[in-house]
């Protein structure tokens, strides 16, 4: 009995009390040799029934790390695209204001069909118009 009762307090170390004295009684009521090779590959599986019983939890507890962690990487690096965007277009306007006071408060010729400008500024509108929709929903996402 005791031999019996240290195999299954091994097999079944993560189950409750009763499920420990219900594992116990069956061996017992079934005749089962804790020596027997069949019972160390029942015991296995069992084992791994109970480890895949567990697994959606630790999945799910893992994905939801794994997307708070995207989602701050992606913050981040869409904060810092913003800055050098900010960065990027008050150098332009320096450089326009100075090349405005070299030619004498007039300003120059900048080479630039007003297609392209178009584009750019499209462009940027758009740019500007994804991160003002991804702001302005980020509470409603649900993860």
């Amino acid at each position: 009995m005791t031999n019996i009762a240290k195999v299954v307090e091994k097999v079944v170390a993560e189950y409750s009390e009763e499920k420990k004295a219900e594992v116990t009684d069956w061996i017992l009521k079934l005749g089962i040799r804790p020596d027997d090779p069949l019972f160390n590959l029942y015991a296995e599986l069992g084992t791994t029934q109970f480890a895949l019983q567990q697994l959606p939890g630790r999945l799910d507890s893992l994905v939801v790390g794994w997307t708070d962690m995207v989602d701050d990487k992606l913050n981040s690096a869409s904060k810092v695209a913003i800055q050098q965007q900010k960065s990027a277009i008050a150098e332009a306007a320096k450089d326009l204001v100075k090349m405005t006071k070299q030619a004498g408060g007039v300003l120059p010729h900048l080479g630039v069909s007003n297609w392209r400008l178009a584009q750019v500024a499209g462009v940027l509108g758009f740019v500007l118009a994804l991160a003002l929709f991804y702001y302005s929903h980020e509470s409603i996402i649900i993860y």
